[in-house]
């Protein structure tokens, strides 16, 4: 008999294979079965009720109680080729979570003055858009190296909270509008959301894309090291290099404090991860970074 793809289906092949004597066909049938999680935690004490017909009650027993004690996990496919699993919430409903996403959506948006970011927020209208939008967004900040702080965030079925205010934040960024992206993340701060590490990442990359916000950057990154957050190579890169394209004696001074900070807190920066982080770079701009980054090591 052929597998069914329905799980109803499935329960009462088995069933039928248990009345029969027919083992393999059975667990056959049940492998099948056993794919889809979702499936399991609702019909799965119909299931390992059938196959407890085979006299192997304990090994039925462990498994039910093993999958109804696993919430059920779905993957997505991000950046290049990468595979992430995420857990989903059975205390909440997905409508409710989903709702209360928008909500804090439309909250984080309303006050937006840029017209063009405007436009962007204007055209998400429901959860769906949102959640594509945001999506794409986190993509691309994986590809450019944020891979750990991503994942971060998509850990969940619905988007959390805190990757709705990341989004708007980043859209600030992306679109070069910096004084946007501290409002939003300013506007998180005050609305009782706590930032995670790519909330930080995402902000910090923007604020050091103009050189009148490399002390708010500065700032920051200390900020999110206190709080216990481990930056990575293009999050501290970015705020040491910040510094070293004003191509100011000021500047240069502030970044070496920024990394005497940093080593004071029990974090020395990687030349060689920044090196990678530098690669088509200008050599001079190069030399200026290293040169901040390894002051105080030579020290």
């Amino acid at each position: 008999m052929a597998s069914s793809s329905s799980p109803n289906s499935s329960v009462r092949v088995i069933k039928k294979y248990a009345v029969e004597g027919l083992k393999d066909k059975a667990l056959k049938e049940h492998l099948n079965m056993i794919r889809d999680k979702d499936s399991l935690h609702k019909y799965g004490a119909k299931l390992y009720k059938s196959i407890a017909k085979f006299a192997i009650v304990d090994e039925a027993l462990e498994q039910l109680i093993k999958v109804h004690s696993e919430p059920p996990t779905r993957t997505m496919v991000i950046g290049n080729n990468q595979v992430m699993s995420y857990t989903c919430s059975r205390n909440s409903s997905a409508d409710d979570l989903k709702k209360h996403a928008m909500e804090v959506f439309k909250d984080a948006t309303k006050d937006c003055e840029d017209k063009d970011i405007k436009e962007k927020f204007d055209m998400i209208q429901d959860y769906s858009s949102l959640e594509k939008s945001a999506f794409m967004f986190f993509n691309s900040m994986v590809n450019s190296g944020f891979l750990d702080e991503a994942e971060e965030l998509l850990k969940k079925a619905i988007l959390p909270v805190v990757a709705v205010h990341t989004y708007v934040i980043g859209v600030g960024v992306a679109s070069g509008n910096t004084n946007a992206a501290l409002k939003a993340f300013q506007h998180m701060s005050a609305s009782g959301v706590a930032p995670n590490s790519y909330t930080y990442a995402v902000l910090i990359k923007g604020l050091t894309a103009d050189p009148n916000y490399c002390g708010d950057a500065k700032k920051f990154l200390l900020e999110m090291m206190d709080k216990g957050m481990r930056p990575n190579a293009a999050t501290y890169t970015a705020v040491i290099e910040g510094f070293a394209m004003q191509e100011d004696k000021a500047a240069e001074e502030e970044g070496k404090q920024l990394v005497e900070l940093m080593m004071h807190k029990g974090f020395v920066p990687n030349a060689k991860a920044m090196m990678e982080v530098l690669k088509g770079r200008p050599k001079p701009l190069i030399r200026r970074v290293i040169n901040i980054a390894l002051s105080k090591l030579k020290g």
